[in-house]
């Protein structure tokens, strides 16, 4: 049995969008940053394996992990703008309390860290594959060479009542391999 787990390119890092807002109270302004994925991550596309020449199949898209990590942080969005809201308002208080007790300099002073130091969060698990894909098939034993699309190519030895995996990672222009057998 040949098992081919194939891992293609990385989850894209988020990015930043900065809201302005009035802070009426203090006649100044405030920031709201916020965490999105703006990057757009094509669709997972079939590789065709073959084995020894012959074509056994394609690999079948099981996991699209960009979509997850969208989903994910679409789920925390709820939490993440609530912490924003009572960051303004907290800000705003703040603002408001520079403006009367240091005058236009204050007023300056509070609306310019208000700026400057709103950052989203944008932390995130950047190594993860944006897609994986798997294939598993019955195949003959003995040495033959095994080739994925025009990603990767090598030479496999298959065992008779054992499981082959060949694992595989593309990112960019690089792909890394690993050619397990079951004991």
């Amino acid at each position: 049995r040949l098992v081919v787990v194939y891992e293609e390119g990385l989850v894209p890092e988020k990015s930043e969008i900065s809201i302005p807002y009035p802070l009426p109270a203090a006649d100044s302004i405030g920031m709201v940053a916020l965490p999105v994925y703006a990057k757009f991550v094509p669709l997972a596309v079939p590789v065709s394996v073959s084995v020894g020449g012959r074509g056994v199949g394609q690999t079948a898209p099981i996991c699209n992990v960009a979509a997850l990590a969208a989903r994910g942080l679409a789920e925390q969005m709820p939490g993440i703008l609530t912490r924003q809201v009572a960051r303004a308002v907290t800000k705003a208080v703040a603002s408001k309390a520079a403006k009367d007790a240091g005058g236009s300099w204050g007023e300056l002073a509070a609306t310019l860290y208000n700026v400057l130091s709103e950052q989203a969060d944008l932390r995130s698990w950047l190594t993860l594959p944006a897609h994986i894909h798997v294939l598993s098939v019955w195949v003959e034993p003995g040495k033959t060479s095994v080739a994925l699309g025009g990603v990767w190519s090598g030479d496999v030895t298959l065992k008779a009542g054992k499981t082959t995996l060949v694992y595989v990672t593309h990112i960019d222009l690089a792909v890394f391999s690993h050619v397990m057998v079951q004991p």
